[in-house]
């Protein structure tokens, strides 16, 4: 039944946002899960900090998806230097 010259919305219409928003809230749920229950089971056996784990996870994964970071937070510029190779040529 049309009133107003509009028709009133479908079971479908109302209902995807909120399943949408369901998946996302799932791989939220999923996405945690996954860093918070292998870091307590560490941080029970080993007696290692909850926190120190999951940060050190978390940032290892943000370093995983971004690449290598350059010389940041490197104190002594001759321990980034380690592995590169530099060759002097012979003076003439």
């Amino acid at each position: 039944m049309q009133i107003g010259g509009t028709t009133p919305p479908t079971n479908l219409e109302t209902s995807a946002p909120s399943a949408h928003l369901r998946k996302a809230y799932h791989q939220f749920a999923v996405l945690i899960g996954s860093l918070l229950i292998p870091s307590a089971t560490l941080a029970f056996v080993s007696g290692k900090n909850l926190v120190e784990d999951l940060l050190s996870r978390i940032y290892g994964f943000q370093s995983a998806i971004n690449g290598p970071t350059s010389n940041r937070g490197v104190s002594h510029p001759e321990s980034a230097r380690v592995g590169t190779s530099q060759v002097s040529l012979p003076s003439t």
